[in-house]
């Protein structure tokens, strides 16, 4: 098992029940592909060094996950599919 570090930027336009049932879907993303959350960091909007379609702010979510080296790879296309999320970055600590 490794430690990773995981950080994902959704629109800043989502209201708090969206939010709230984004990072309960991200969460169940991250439980069905055999990751455990160690923390997670409060929801913080913050604004974007470039803008991201039309997206000038963003809300990043922070996580500390442990898994298994050989499913980051399938981790990473499901975040990439998922429409929510804007960008996504996935690093082993």
């Amino acid at each position: 098992m490794r430690q990773y570090h995981l950080t994902i930027i959704l629109p800043s336009d989502l209201k708090d029940t969206a939010l709230e049932k984004a990072v309960d879907k991200l969460s169940e993303l991250l439980k069905k592909s055999d990751f455990k959350i160690a923390k997670a960091e409060k929801p913080a909007k913050k604004l974007l060094a470039y803008e991201i379609g039309k997206n000038r702010e963003g809300i990043y979510l922070d996580y500390k996950i442990t898994g298994e080296a050989d499913k980051v790879l399938d981790l990473s296309k499901k975040l990439r599919l998922e429409e929510t999320i804007l960008r996504h970055l996935l690093v082993a600590e």
